[in-house]
């Protein structure tokens, strides 16, 4: 995975401290899940070609449920970041994503 841009802002504008953090913990948070569902899927398809067929079940549980709960904990995480208002929270949503 590479490593999140830093710095101005790609339309020039002064980047704000909170949409910085938000674009880290998105960035970071799609990382770890990435680097999860391959631990688990690879983990889970040495099981299967071990016939291991119970731990590999628990994998393939275990990999169906990874999006949901570390979505679960980005946005509980990004709520700390995001203001209540929601024109501003979209406007940080968005700026957040160009970075």
């Amino acid at each position: 995975m590479t490593a999140i841009e830093t710095g101005p802002s790609r339309d020039g504008e002064p980047v704000d401290p909170a949409v910085e953090r938000l674009a880290r913990m998105l960035h970071d948070a799609f990382v770890d899940y990435h680097d999860r569902y391959l631990e688990v899927t690879h983990r889970a398809q040495r099981r299967f070609l071990d016939r291991d067929w119970e731990a590999h079940q628990t994998d393939t549980t275990e990999r169906l449920s990874l999006h949901k709960r570390l979505v679960r904990g980005v946005v509980d995480a990004a709520r700390l970041v995001i203001p209540d208002d929601d024109l501003a929270a979209r406007a940080l949503w968005v700026r957040a994503r160009r970075r």
